[in-house]
């Protein structure tokens, strides 16, 4: 947090004082938000959070694909079945490796 008035910036998460911005470490503060222990923790936050956040969008797509190969070897057995007839069996094993 930064106080324009006097110019000290504070840790937004324990509050702790980072400096003074109006003495010559502008350029060092401008982007801090979070002192040195606090930025550890934070990061470490945020990394579990998009990390939770990957996980769940891929189960989901995994979700969606297994569904789409299920269909789409349902609808093969199918055509199998029209194109040789009642035997299945044989065309399954005969175009096993495809």
């Amino acid at each position: 947090m930064r106080d324009t008035n006097t110019g000290i910036v504070t840790c937004a998460r324990c509050g702790a004082v980072l400096g003074n911005y109006m003495t010559g470490d502008y350029f060092k503060l401008i982007r801090m938000k979070y002192c040195p222990d606090c930025n550890v923790q934070v990061r470490k936050e945020y990394q579990r959070f998009w990390h939770s956040q990957h996980r769940q969008a891929s189960r989901e797509l995994n979700k969606e694909m297994r569904e789409q190969i299920r269909l789409l070897k349902e609808e093969n057995e199918r055509l199998r079945a029209e194109r040789f007839g009642a035997d299945t069996q044989m065309s399954s094993q005969r175009f096993k490796g495809l």
